[in-house]
């Protein structure tokens, strides 16, 4: 058994990993400090007195806190809820409480008497002391069920971060019916392991998004590998895999984390690891808990680990799109290929006593004001993507140190005419009985809208998006907001009162067989087609084998291909598309190659999470690896596209002496060695 300061995940380079996870001992944290220089200090010594999702020490002002009570609409008194891990919420119920439909009103700071706390009386958002800049809110409007996983939101009320976190009520039970702790956990056992080697896959990726190259759209977020690590560590010592300040323990896989774990490991753990300082076993066979501790393990292994999983894999850096720009009423239109909001204001509009404006982003973003103002004209901001929980933006000013100095921000124009705001729909959209959202055709005056065959057309309760201040219909003349009768003559008028104006549409919405038999994308052999009318023209890589490519053909909704060859070859190819009525559309798709690339560089070299310096003037490549890792490793390697390089990529070489790669160009006329 090879033994390790209470590993997690842990990889044959045993005592670096078990540092990056464990993070408790100095000594430990100081060396990898040093060892690892190029990672940002909250990593470096990520330890107990390091919060998620705030990385300074424990008892500076956070704006996670350990409990309080909340109290909801029409139910008497406040009920405890504690955060004991700052991942997930539980609200203490009593055993006999059996209508957990609720609705939260507002939310009470505690006050701590002798070790017990009390609900102070005092609202979180005006609770001053310990540096308290906490508020919390409901996710869900109105009543809903907290015997299922619902979600609050934590805000900093000093900067507006904020981030949500799973909530449930469980009831306290009887502390008399208690279970076999040994017993419950081998029941789950196997959920535990399977959820552990997700995490140790999912790690994987996030220790190699701890580098500068990897801050990019659509990756992971580097300060997430703080979160994964605490809920990884709550989850593993929860179920009996101790992580405590004093305690290392046999790390049972043989430096291979939970890769090869088996449930037999896991249970043998259970029965027979024994804590190093008092000789007892873990999990005393004798030891029993209550009704509700066994919740919480259910709770461990349904909600928190799931949910945070998926956050994490989602939670990715987005492209910071502008998608609604609106100031005293008066909303911009969006362009968001030329990144620039058209904003207009009435004649004599007084500048200086505007409220700020009102922006939703794709993703989270911050803007900041470059240059100009709304009364000159033009406003230029820059709009940069971040991580709102942590305060990480990837602007250049790395604060938290998990931007890595990357700028990933846009600029963005708003620009300002002079005139009476946009009062206009900007998107209709009716929610269906087979869960799709499908949005209608808007044109000048009017709405066009078909549904699948069968739709309910005469109590529809579509979703709008607007520019104005309201809106109504006129059902046959007569003037409703609620559902409506589409079988019937229907006007959708927008409004915008403050500035006297309104825009109408015609609705015609129907649920019957459809005529529409477009082809709307065509891809094939990872080329984007140019569709004009009847005709798709692609150029495919030179190389490409068009015998095994598949064409990606996207149609109009209830259509089908009824006509297309086995493969598609150079030259003209023709495809028929039926709609669901019946008209037939012929297109002729136009398949022509590229020229040869003579392109043969070797674009990255990487070793796991590592990457290397390539100098192209003098053909040499350079990777630096932190002490203890083995010189002999498959490189993860790119190359121009279409070229080839010898050796191969994952090919495993002994890199004692240097070892020289060969990059050919996809015409073959060109090479170059490294």
């Amino acid at each position: 058994m090879k033994n390790t300061q209470a590993v997690f995940l842990s990889r044959s380079r045993a005592a670096p990993l078990a540092a990056r996870w464990g993070r408790l001992l100095l000594s430990l944290a100081l060396a990898l400090a040093l060892l690892l220089s190029c990672v940002p200090g909250a990593l470096a010594i990520e330890s107990s007195h390091t919060q998620w999702p705030e990385f300074g020490g424990i008892t500076t002002a956070q704006y996670l806190r350990k409990s309080g009570f909340v109290h909801f609409k029409g139910v008497e008194g406040g009920f405890q809820f504690r955060t004991p891990t700052y991942q997930f919420i539980v609200i203490l119920v009593p055993e006999d409480m059996t209508d957990l439909v609720l609705e939260p009103e507002y939310f009470n700071a505690p006050k701590n008497i002798d070790g017990v706390f009390y609900d102070s009386g005092v609202r979180y958002e005006d609770y001053t002391l310990y540096g308290n800049h906490t508020r919390y809110e409901a996710v869900a409007d109105g009543p809903v069920d907290y015997s299922e996983t619902q979600f609050w939101r934590v805000i900093n009320t000093q900067d507006g971060r904020s981030f949500d976190m799973p909530v449930i009520a469980l009831r306290q039970g009887d502390p008399e019916e208690t279970v076999n702790r040994l017993a419950a956990l081998e029941e789950r056992a196997e959920k535990f392991l399977s959820i552990m080697k997700r995490m140790d896959a999912l790690y994987d990726e996030l220790e190699a998004s701890q580098r500068a190259e990897a801050v990019r759209y659509g990756a992971y977020h580097p300060s997430d590998i703080n979160l994964f690590c605490s809920v990884a560590n709550t989850i593993q010592n929860e179920f009996g895999f101790t992580i405590s300040y004093f305690d290392t323990h046999a790390y049972w896989v043989e430096g291979t984390g939970w890769v090869g774990a088996t449930v037999e490991d896991v249970i043998n753990h259970w029965r027979t690891y024994k804590n190093p300082k008092s000789d007892t076993l873990i999990v005393d066979p004798e030891e029993t808990i209550t009704a509700y501790q066994v919740r919480e393990l259910d709770f461990f292994l349904d909600v928190v680990a799931p949910y945070w999983i998926s956050y994490v894999e989602n939670h990715r850096i987005l492209e910071p799109e502008i998608v609604s720009y609106e100031i005293a009423g008066s909303r911009g239109m969006v362009d968001a290929e030329s990144r620039t909001v058209t904003l207009r204001l009435p004649e004599g509009t007084d500048y200086n006593s505007l409220p700020a404006p009102t922006v939703e982003t794709a993703g989270e973003a911050k803007l900041t004001v470059k240059a100009g103002s709304l009364k000159s004209g033009e406003v230029v901001y820059s709009v940069a993507p971040g991580d709102k929980a942590t305060g990480t933006w990837y602007d250049g000013h790395d604060t938290t140190g998990y931007g890595f100095g990357v700028d990933l921000s846009q600029t963005w124009k708003v620009k300002v005419e002079s005139g009476v705001p946009y009062t206009q729909l900007l998107s209709f959209t009716v929610l269906t009985a087979d869960g799709k959202r499908r949005a209608a055709k808007i044109e000048e005056g009017a709405v066009t809208l078909n549904l699948p065959v069968g739709t309910d057309i005469t109590a529809l309760a579509p979703t709008l998006d607007y520019a104005g201040d309201g809106y109504y219909y006129l059902v046959d003349g007569v003037r409703t907001s609620g559902p409506i009768d589409c079988t019937k003559s229907v006007e959708l008028v927008i409004t915008n009162t403050p500035y006297d104006a309104e825009a109408r549409y015609a609705l015609n919405v129907t649920a019957q067989e459809s005529g529409e038999n477009a082809i709307l994308s065509f891809t094939l052999a990872g080329a984007e087609g140019v569709i004009t009318g009847d005709t798709v023209a692609l150029e495919i890589p030179y190389a490409a084998d068009l015998t095994s490519a598949e064409p990606v053909i996207e149609i109009s909704e209830f259509a089908q291909i009824t006509q297309a060859p086995a493969h598609p070859a150079e030259g003209d190819n023709t495809y028929v598309v039926t709609a669901e009525n019946g008209a037939a559309r012929t297109y002729t798709v136009t398949v022509t190659r590229t020229k040869a690339s003579n392109e043969c560089k070797l674009l990255s070299f990487k070793c796991g999470g590592y990457s290397a310096e390539i100098d192209e003037g003098k053909s040499a490549v350079t990777l630096t690896l932190p002490r203890g890792l083995s010189p002999v490793f498959a490189p993860e390697i790119a190359v121009s596209e279409f070229a080839t390089v010898t050796p191969a990529s994952g090919e495993t070489q002994d890199f004692t002496e240097p070892v020289k790669y060969k990059v050919v160009s996809e015409s073959g006329r060109r090479s170059k060695t490294y």
